[in-house]
């Protein structure tokens, strides 16, 4: 346990020093583009499902099983050329939402920090190569609501469960408690030698 916690170390201070040593060399431009993406999900998101939320927990829960992909798929049309936004989570939902390797990596990393009490950073800035880079924000449980869906098993309704179940055989979102890291944004972001696209 001890070394994983060192191997975590490692690589979140990998992460960050990257991060440190991008902001020297002009990246502040690819930040706010994935500042700017992750903004504009989460308020889409956000907004519709406090609608949604307005007319009940079991509406908002068919709100998300039906619509939150197509608002991703939709916003991604919207940020144009060389920058797409993707949530990714170590315990998704939708199966669409898994992670890759490296991103499963990174939220182990987030996880274990978490666990050891150790304040995540806002973002993490990753440089690909000298015209790609990915952005990643953590998405965090800040909202109690957010546990009508997300809480533990035993504190969700039966309707919310079998909108759920009906919708992902193989849920795996939820067991979360306020405060607990939910997953990550995203940003995969493709620039020309002067900056974005």
């Amino acid at each position: 346990m001890k070394m994983k916690f060192i191997k975590t170390l490692l690589l979140a201070g990998m992460l960050f020093d990257s991060s440190i040593m991008m902001a020297e060399t002009n990246t502040t431009e690819i930040v706010a583009t994935g500042e700017a993406a992750t903004v504009k999900l989460l308020k889409r998101l956000g907004g519709d499902l406090k609608k949604e939320l307005k007319k009940g927990v079991v509406k908002a829960a068919k709100f998300c099983s039906s619509k939150a992909q197509d608002i991703t798929i939709e916003l991604n049309r919207e940020l144009g050329e060389g920058v797409m936004i993707h949530r990714t989570s170590l315990k998704y939902r939708n199966p669409a939402n898994a992670p890759i390797e490296e991103e499963k990596e990174i939220l182990e990393a987030l996880q274990t920090l978490k666990a050891h009490d150790v304040k995540l950073p806002p973002y993490l800035l990753q440089k690909k190569s000298e015209t790609h880079y990915k952005y990643y924000k953590p998405i965090m449980i800040e909202k109690k609501v957010c546990l009508k869906c997300h809480g533990m098993s035993a504190k969700i309704s039966k309707k919310v469960k079998k909108v759920i179940s009906d919708t992902y055989l193989n849920d795996l979102a939820t067991g979360y408690r306020m405060g607990d890291l939910r997953g990550l944004f995203v940003v995969d972001i493709k620039t020309d030698r002067n900056g974005t696209k």
